[in-house]
């Protein structure tokens, strides 16, 4: 991001932001209530990154709060005011002129500006055996807004293959509908702004929390109340979801997804998959790789097993021992 014009005042700053990355705007003012918080200790250096309290349980986005402070900190929000080996601490100058900019960028609800086109890597898809017509189509659909697709099959086809590999794209967010609700998802939605969304077990998305994605899906809207406060956004999220089945899932929904039914995988087909996103993504060498692909086979047959035995294991006894706890702990 660059370094906003020195002449810009703090409003004309904060629109800018609010307009490119509008999920620092929810750290920002995170800043000045840790900012509050702090100043009246004597002796205050100021906040750190531990200090910064986010509404999320995304991990992604706790891990990369230094990281955005100081560009904070850089683009003028933010002031380092001790920095040592050990510590970075920051105070937010000029924070009630920053807070009453806040409050009035909030109440204009503007949409952020996206980019119509994402930057799409000439590997993209490389780990998925076959499916070249689907390839062809997911790339078709990354070139336009809001159009939303449905892979269903079981754990052992390539549906989990197609989301590991798009969420490899910047503005992408993935969220699993077993452990997602329904504030949860629109936190989500309000803050990052995903272009991408992508919903892993979607059938399993409570009734409650349907009512947020059908919005999505039909209209780009996303709105609720909180604390007492009605709120709206309208996104060009296009959204790519994964179900072991269809059964159960409200017609209303899978009425806003094109719905693609994909085969198992033959024993073949998995582990040359396997072998490649090993290989590919979680660099293992490629004979350890297709040791894993086989055990991976003998066990569960998920890919996403495999890539998580190649990310701990580093020899094949490595391997035996953790297909050996899988075994005794892993359920049926």
């Amino acid at each position: 991001m660059e370094r906003y014009i020195g002449s810009m005042n703090t409003e004309e700053r904060l629109l800018k932001l609010y307009q490119e990355r509008p999920e620092y705007l929810a750290i920002l003012k995170s800043c000045c209530e840790a900012h509050h918080r702090g100043c009246n200790q004597p002796y205050w250096l100021g906040f750190e990154y531990t200090d910064i309290k986010l509404d999320t349980d995304d991990f992604k986005v706790a891990m990369s709060i230094p990281r955005r402070l100081n560009i904070l900190a850089n683009l003028g929000f933010l002031e380092v005011s001790f920095h040592s080996n050990s510590s970075t601490n920051y105070k937010v100058p000029n924070i009630e002129e920053v807070e009453r900019v806040l409050v009035k960028v909030e109440e204009l609800e503007l949409e952020p500006t996206f980019n119509k086109e994402i930057g799409i890597p000439q590997d993209l898809f490389s780990t998925i055996a076959g499916y070249e017509d689907i390839k062809a189509l997911f790339e078709q659909v990354l070139k336009v807004e809001r159009f939303h697709i449905l892979l269903c099959g079981s754990p052992a086809s390539a549906k989990t293959l197609f989301l590991l590999e798009l969420a490899r794209l910047d503005g992408s967010f993935y969220c699993l509908g077993s452990t997602t609700t329904k504030a949860g998802l629109a936190e989500i939605l309000y803050q990052q702004r995903p272009r991408i969304l992508l919903a892993d077990e979607i059938d399993k998305f409570e009734t409650k929390d349907i009512a947020i994605l059908l919005s999505l899906a039909e209209t780009g809207i996303v709105s609720e109340t909180k604390s007492g406060k009605m709120r709206e956004v309208r996104l060009n999220t296009n959204i790519f979801a994964a179900a072991n089945t269809t059964k159960g899932m409200p017609v209303e929904l899978l009425s806003r997804f094109r719905v693609l039914y994909l085969p198992e995988y033959t024993k073949e087909e998995f582990l040359e998959a396997s072998r490649k996103v090993l290989v590919e993504r979680v660099k293992v060498e490629a004979q350890l790789a297709s040791y894993i692909a086989d055990k991976a086979w003998g066990i569960s047959k998920n890919i996403r097993e495999a890539v998580r035995t190649g990310k701990i294991c580093q020899t094949t006894e490595e391997v035996d021992s953790d297909i050996k706890l899988l075994r005794k702990y892993g359920g049926d």
